[in-house]
Formats: structure tokens, sequence, C-alpha cells
């Protein structure tokens, strides 16, 4: 792949540029103009589109109209047919915020859109991966900032070691030292969390590594021997446990052997069990059964002698029969007295009802007569105050006429409206006369301006050069010499006096003019004055003025009437008590829906009903004490209790006496039952007698199972005891052996970091020494094309580790840079500069310079323009230093060395670039 030269490059919105768009060649070109005009902007894009670092704050790259900035540059291959396009936008968000599109396209084709794509593919393409910062690369070899040149020259003669410093920077030396600073810096840590210690790549780190590895070591052998032993412990529990389940396999043998005899046994002795349980049963079945008609036999008995009691039911039904005829009875008494009582007291109170209406009436008419006076006092009262407001604005409009007139404001509104009208009429004939003045002046103002201009026509034929043909303007008569200047003399004295008269009617006309204004200002001031009072006086109604009297006399009526009001309401509170007692007894009866004409037949009726009440008063209570007599109880509601229990009984005998006669029957059948089960049970019982002695042994080899099988449960209790120690012993030592793991691990990226920072230092050395003998090497390739008076140029370091650049001339005689001149100095450091791209190898044809000339004097300035020109040139079918030279220069005189020249204006605060041939 070929070096890349600059196609095209296009910024729109980018600080001062609008929109500008320039096609680039190979060779030369110069961006010239004056100071300020937009030239290092260009320089500035280029940078930006290759970096995306800004030389400024972002905040200034955008123009100050617009919110987004656009940079396109289009690099072409020279050997070959890749284009590359660089597209970034920047965008303003919100006040301080901002956004950075990017778009890097290869023969038209995408390939990124995320800025660390773009950056990757930019290095990548343009060959700069060795270069860890392609900033201070770009800065020193490609797009040279202003007085670059002259830093670099003066570093190579003044700052030696600063010289060494760009030269790190350039290659990314700089770089290989912070990463050995940051590899020293590093957290070496175990992903094991028992490991809670962080270690660095530092020699006194190694030796407390190892030092831990050593006692890990040891703890872990010790718990290996640990395990050993518990493991012989457990084979010789083992085998225990073996020959105690041999032994008790053995005696379980004779055991089913045994048992095999007393099969029979076990069947006599199950319905032994069974036959227990059923007579158990049976006899308890007896023992209730016998309960039970013990139970119905006393319950008999006590029925018998409630007899007397059951015979009450029928007296008791009498009771609550009269019971509830005597409660529906006092219900209707309770009922009829009430409205006997509230006729009474309603007959008692009538005359208070028509008393309290008609009071009720003659109050209802005072308070509307009373709402009327209130409302039209409210109207009178309102409108007086609007009457003394208008009076009140009258009044301050009056005073205001003291400013205008002297007008006596005390008089009243018609004659001091007359006053007024005199005062408007005086101020209108002096008006009258103003302007008689006014027009009189301008009269003679035209008068006097025409004759001034009379009198320089006549001047300007008197002043014909050609005086032989100079005739009275007036007769038209010819004129000599001496008469031309006297004419000349008298005209210019009229003008002089027509002058001296006008610019007095001037000064008084302006007297007039200012005179006149006054006047209308206070006409116009006394009219609206006038205006606003007629508007006033016309608002003023008889009503108005008569409605502080009115208002007056409806205070008095409204104050009489209140008192009546008051006198209507202490009756009604006299008889209130009355009336109120009146209407509940008339409400209570309207409730009860009495006819009041049937009135009399009510109470009769209530009469009977009080006598009816007393005869059942008394039968009641004579029902009630033999029934509570019989029962001995104290209430009625626990003798019905009793007297129902008594008969519910009593109905109940036959069939408890059946009852009792059924389970006579049923116990008989249930003892002989019993006993025929007894027989059988003693017959079972001699037969398991005879097999004792079978049983004896079998208990005796069962409890020397269990004997065996107690010491079995301790050896399997001891085996999982052991087990258990050897599982945490075991668990200890794996994680000592992953401790150890963990530490060896450390120990060896500890080991490889500081073996790496030995090769950093080792590499960083070789670096540098490679890239002075390859960049002395370039700079004499370059420098033998500039054609100047010296052989080649060395660099080698010096005994304080810093940089000199020497030069040889034709003799062989070494110089330092100190003794050259300026602009031999400044050819050197461009040489430095395309040197450095050359080691570099990047694929980047192309060199741009900002002002290379500035600061030099015009002898330096020649030498360095001869070598800008040579730089794009080839010589001996060799190829040029650069292919593509861009230049931002003010001065003229570079341009006869420049292929193409590009004028670079601002008009308005927007730079305009035109180039030769656009």
């Amino acid at each position: 792949m070929g070096y890349y030269i600059l196609d095209s490059l296009e910024i729109e919105n980018f600080l001062s540029h609008k929109n500008t768009k320039i096609n680039f060649s190979s060779g030369s070109l110069a961006f010239v103009g004056e100071n300020g005009a937009g030239k290092s902007s260009i320089l500035e894009a280029l940078y930006f589109a290759l970096t995306l670092k800004p030389w400024r704050d972002r905040a200034y790259l955008i123009n100050a109209n617009s919110k987004k900035a656009v940079v396109k540059i289009r690099l072409k291959e020279l050997e070959g047919n890749d284009m590359l396009e660089l597209r970034v936008d920047l965008a303003k968000k919100g006040n301080d915020s901002f956004t950075t599109e990017v778009i890097l396209k290869r023969n038209n084709k995408v390939e990124a859109t995320r800025q660390e794509d773009y950056k990757r593919l930019v290095k990548q393409y343009l060959n700069m991966q060795s270069v860890p910062d392609i900033t201070d690369f770009l800065q020193s070899s490609i797009i040279v900032k202003q007085n670059t040149l002259n830093e670099i020259a003066s570093k190579m003669t003044d700052n030696k070691k600063d010289f060494k410093e760009l030269i790190e920077r350039a290659l990314g030396i700089e770089s290989y030292k912070d990463a050995e600073e940051g590899l020293k810096k590093v957290d070496i840590r175990s992903e094991n969390q028992s490991i809670g210690l962080i270690y660095n790549i530092k020699q006194r780190h190694l030796d407390e590594v190892n030092k831990n590895i050593v006692s890990k070591k040891q703890e872990y052998d010790m718990i290996i021997n640990k395990i050993n032993e518990i493991k012989i412990e457990i084979q010789k529990k083992d085998r225990e446990k073996q020959e105690l389940e041999n032994l008790i396999n053995s005696l379980k043998k004779q055991l089913d052997e045994e048992q095999d005899k007393v099969l029979e046994l076990n069947s006599l002795r199950t319905r032994k069990e069974e036959l227990l349980k059923y007579l158990n049963k049976r006899q308890k079945e007896i023992e209730e059964l016998q309960k039970e008609i013990e139970e119905l036999q006393k319950e008999i008995e006590n029925i018998e002698s409630q007899k007397s009691v059951a015979d009450l039911y029928d007296k008791l039904n009498e009771y609550d029969s009269l019971s509830m005829e005597f409660k529906d009875l006092e219900s209707k008494i309770k009922e009829l007295e009430f409205i006997k009582n509230n006729y009474e007291q309603m007959i008692k109170y009538q005359e208070y009802e028509e008393k309290y209406n008609g009071l009720n009436r003659e109050r209802d008419e005072i308070n509307d007569k009373l709402k009327k006076v209130e409302i039209s006092l409210n109207y009178y009262n309102n409108l007086y105050k609007e009457y003394k407001n208008r009076i009140n604005k009258i009044k301050n409009l009056k005073n205001n006429f003291r400013e205008f007139a002297n007008i006596d404001v005390e008089k009243d509104l018609d004659q001091f409206i007359n006053q007024i009208n005199e005062e408007i009429k005086q101020i209108n004939n002096e008006k009258e006369e103003l302007d008689k003045k006014i027009n009189n002046i301008k009269e003679e103002i035209i008068k006097r301006e025409t004759e001034i201009k009379r009198m320089k026509e006549y001047l300007n034929v008197l002043n014909n050069e050609d005086e032989k043909s100079v005739e009275c303007p007036v007769c038209h008569t010819k004129l000599s010499g001496k008469t031309i200047e006297d004419l000349r003399n008298n005209y210019l004295n009229e003008i002089n006096i027509h002058t001296n008269e006008l610019d007095k009617l001037k000064k008084e006309r302006e007297l007039l003019d200012k005179s006149q204004r006054e006047i209308d200002d206070k006409q116009n001031k006394i009219k609206n004055l006038m205006q606003e009072i007629t508007i006033f006086k016309e608002q003023i109604t008889e009503e108005m003025k008569e409605s502080g009297k009115k208002a007056n006399e409806l205070s008095l009526n409204k104050k009489e009437l209140e008192q009546k009001l008051n006198e209507i309401s202490d009756n009604l509170d006299d008889i209130k008590a009355f009336h109120e007692q009146y209407l509940a007894a008339k409400v209570n009866l309207e409730k009860s829906k009495i006819d009041l004409s049937k009135i009399n037949e009510k109470i009769n009726e209530y009469e009977e009903m009080k006598k009816r009440y007393s005869d059942l008063d008394n039968s009641l209570k004579n029902l009630l004490k033999l029934i509570l007599d019989t029962t001995k109880v104290n209430n009625v509601r626990k003798a019905r209790e009793i007297i129902n229990n008594a008969r519910a009984k009593y109905m109940g005998l036959e069939n408890i006496k059946n009852s009792l006669m059924k389970n006579n029957e049923e116990l008989i059948s249930m003892k002989n039952d019993l006993n025929d089960n007894m027989v059988e049970y003693k017959n079972i019982e001699e037969k398991i007698n005879q097999f004792k002695n079978i049983e004896e042994k079998i208990n005796e080899l069962k409890n020397e199972i269990d004997g065996k099988m107690i010491s079995y449960q301790n050896i399997l209790k001891d085996i999982s005891r052991l087990e258990g120690e050897k599982k945490n012993n075991e668990d200890n030592a794996n994680k000592l052996e992953n401790e150890i793991k963990a530490l060896e691990e450390i120990k060896n990226k500890i080991i490889v970091g500081l073996a790496s920072i030995n090769v950093f230092n080792k590499v960083q050395r070789s670096l540098y020494n490679n890239a002075l003998i390859a960049l002395e090497n370039e700079m004499n390739n370059v420098f033998s094309k500039f054609g100047l008076d010296y052989s080649r140029i060395e660099i080698r370091e010096n005994q304080d580790g810093n940089i000199g650049v020497y030069v040889i001339d034709r003799n062989g005689n070494e110089r330092p840079i100190s003794v050259l001149s300026g602009g031999e100095q400044s050819v050197i450091a461009l040489a430095f500069v395309i040197a450095l791209n050359k080691i570099i190898q990047a694929k980047i044809g192309f060199l741009a310079l900002d002002e290379p000339t500035e600061s030099l004097d015009e002898q330096r300035r020649k030498i360095l323009i001869e070598i800008l020109s040579k730089l794009t040139e080839s010589n001996d079918n060799l190829p040029p230093p650069i292919y593509q030279l861009l230049v931002i220069t003010h001065h003229n005189d570079i341009m006869e060395s420049i292929d193409q020249v590009c004028n670079v204006a601002k008009e308005d605060g927007i730079s305009k670039v035109i180039c030769e041939g656009d």
C-alpha cells in the first residue's frame, strides 16, 4: 500500500469557515492571507479529522450562529486505487455538552461509525500502529503548527533535554516508560478468597510470597501425616466390624430355628389377646347396660312423683291466654289515655294559637317593609358615595388648572367653566397671532434664501476663467477686471448680509416654534381637563344631589321598624311555651289519626277497658299463685319449664318402661356369652404355659444379639467419626494446596512482571538507539537534497544522556547547531520533521507547515523558501522527500516557489478560500 495524500477538504460551520471546499493535487500549495483570515483553521480541521482532538475547547470550534460543525477530508493513495474518506460531525447538546459522530469510508464503503473503530482504522490505514499516541507524532512531523520549527531548532541548540523528550514522545518511548511505571503499580491478587493480601511487582513482595509458600507446605505435610494415621485406625475398625457382623448373623440363625418351633405358640397368643380384648369389652358393655337399667328405674320413679305438676299444664295455658288479653288491653288503654290527655291539653291552650299566629303575621309584614327600606337605604348610600366621589374628582381637576391659568377654582362649577372658556378664547387669539408671525418669518426666510441663491448664481457668472467673456449678470454688458472684482465683492457682501439676516430669522423662527408648541400643549391639556370636568358634571343627577337627605330619612324609618319588630319578638317569646304545648298536643292527635267528632266515644271506651283490665288482673294473680306454689319456684318462666318437662316425661313414661324390659333381656344374653368365652380363654392359657422353656431360650438369644448390635453401632460411630476427621483434614489439605497453587501463580506473575520491566528497559534502550541511527540517516537523506554547504548531520547521545545535533562541513569539521544561522537551523529542523515521518514509516505523503517563515528575517526566510521549493521535487529517479506540501503564510514572496496558491480572506466574519484555477 502506497502513501496517502490529500484529495479534498470540506468544512462547514467550523471556526470562521461557513462552507469551504478545497481540492488538492500533488506538489506544493500555499494558503496566503492576512493574519486572522482563517488560514490556520484549515490545518486545525485536518488535525481534528485525523485525531478527533482539537487544538482548543470544542465550544469554540462551532460557528457562533450554528449548532453543528462538519469536517470531511478525502485521502487518495498515490500508488494504488484506495480512497479514504474521514468525516467528523460536532454538534452542540444543551449549553455545555457536545456530541461527536464519525464516519470512515474506504472506497465508498462505510467501515467505521464508532470513535474507537474510527481511530483504530486511521492508525491502521496510515500505518501508525507503532505509535502509541499519534497526536504527538502528527504535530511533530505531519501538521506542524506555527513556530514549531523554531521551537525544534531551539531545543536542538539550547535545550537538548527537551529535544530528547520530543524524540521520545514522537516515537512513543514515553508510553513504554508509562507502561513500566504502570506495571510496577499493578495489584496482583488471587481469586482464592482465603488469600486477601495484595502484591505488587517488587522483589520484596516476591521474597514474602516465597516465605508464605514454604510455611504453607510445612503445614500441608503435617496434615497429610495425620490423614495416614486416621486411615490405619479406620482399617482396624473395619476388621472389628466384620467379625461382629459374622457373629450376629450366626446368632440370628439360631434364633430363627427356635422361632420355627413356636409358630403354634404365637397363634395361641394371638387368640388369647383377642379373647382378652373381647372379654374386657363385653364386661364393660354389661356394666354400662346395668348402669343404664338403674338410671331408667330412677327416671320412672321421678316421673311418677311429678304427676301433680304435669296436671298444671291446662292451668298454664289458661294463664297464657289471659296474659295475652291483658297485654292487648293494656296497650289499647295506653293509646286511648294518650289521646284523652292530648285532647284536654289542646283545648286548654287553644287561645294562644290565634294570638301567636297574629303576631307572626305582623312580624312578617314588618320584615318585608324593613327589607325594602334596607334596599333603598343601600341604594341611596351608594349613590351619595358616588356623588361625593365625583365632586372630589371635579375639585381635583379644578385644582389642576392652577398650572395653566390664573383662575379662581373656588367658584361654583358653572362660573368656573365660564372662566375656562374665556381662557380658551384668549389662547386661541394668541395662537392666531403666533401663526401670523411664523408665516411672515417663513416668507422672509424664503425671500432671503432666494436672494442668496441669486447672488451666488451672479458670482458663478463673474467667476468665469475667461475674463474677456464675462458679462454683467443683470444687464449682460461686457465687464473688465476691476469692475468684475468690485461686483464680486459687492455680491459677496450682499450674501453675507442676507446670510446674517437669515440666521437671525431662523433663530426667531425656532423661538416662535417653541412658543407655538407650548401654546398647543397648554391648549390640549386645558381641553382634556375641560372634557373630563364636563363628563363628570353631566354624570351628577338631581337624584345624586338629594341622595344624602333621602338616606337619612330611610335610616330613621329603619330604626322605627326595627323597634316594632323587637316588641313583637318579646310578645312571641312570652307565649311561645303555651303555643308549643298546643302544637305538641295537636301533632300527637294528628299522628293518632283520631276523628275529633268521635272523641267522646273514645273516652267512654277507655273507661270500660279500665274496668275489664282490673278483673283480668285479679284472675291472673290467682292462677299465678297456684302455679308457683305447686312448682315451688318464684317466676312463671321457671314454672313453665318445670310443667312442660313434667308433662313431656309423663307422656313418655310407657316408652321408658318398654326400654327397661328390653335392657333386662339383653343383660341376661350378654352374661351367658361372657361365661362361654371365659372357658375358652382358660384352656388357651394352659397350652401357652407348656411352651415356657422355648420362649426363655429365644429371649436369651435376642438379648445376646441386642448386646452385639450395640457394640456394632459403636464401631460404626467410631468409623464415622474417623471418616469425619479424615474429611476435615483432607479439606484443610486441599485448601492449603489451593493456597500454595495461588501463591505459586502470584509468584510466577511477579517473576514475569519483574522480567517484563527488565525487558521494557532493554526494549526502550534498543528502540531509542536504533531510532537515533535511523533518524540520522533519514535526516542526511533529506538534508542532501537541500544543497547547503555541509556534507552531513550527526546525532549522538552525550555523556549527560541528552541528545546533541552536529553538522559536518565539506572539510570534515564538526560544528554544533548553535553556530549556524537562524535560516540554516530552521532547515535542519525541517529535515528532522521529514526524517521523523520516514522512520515511523507512516503512509502519509503530505506535510503541512503553519507560518514556517514567521519570525525569520528576509535572508533566513529566503533560505527556507528555497528549501521548501525542493521538498516535492524528484532527483536522480529518487522520490521526493514529500509528495504534497501545504504552507500557511502571509508572506507573498513564498508564492514564486509554490505550485498553487489559495487566497484566504474574511468577509463579514466568514472565511472564504479562492484557489488558482477555481
